[in-house]
């Protein structure tokens, strides 16, 4: 079974608060089978927060990405518009150092 990528873009109310929810939350997401997580926002937009996260299986992160657990710790940190995720294939990678 290979890992999977999930991307999501979300706007946040308030970007601290949001991400203490974020951090509470660590356990539940790994032992839900996240591997590991990137988090990044973009230059002048503090409350647009884009997460790339790293998945044991691409089963084990849809069951995640439906859970009531998930829904409650959103709302919970101010999410304040439906996110855009997206489940990726790694297609290709390819260091260039």
């Amino acid at each position: 079974m290979e890992n999977i990528t999930v991307m999501v873009k979300h706007k946040v109310k308030d970007y601290a608060e949001w991400k203490k929810v974020f951090d509470e939350h660590d356990s539940f997401r790994k032992d839900g089978g996240e591997l590991s997580y990137q988090l990044y926002r973009k230059e002048g937009e503090a409350d647009t927060v884009y997460l790339l996260f790293t998945w044991e299986s691409r089963e084990r992160a849809e069951k995640f990405l439906q859970s009531e657990s998930l829904r409650e710790a959103m709302a919970k940190a101010g999410v304040i518009e439906k996110p855009d995720i997206a489940l990726l294939e790694k297609v290709e990678e390819v260091a260039l150092v």
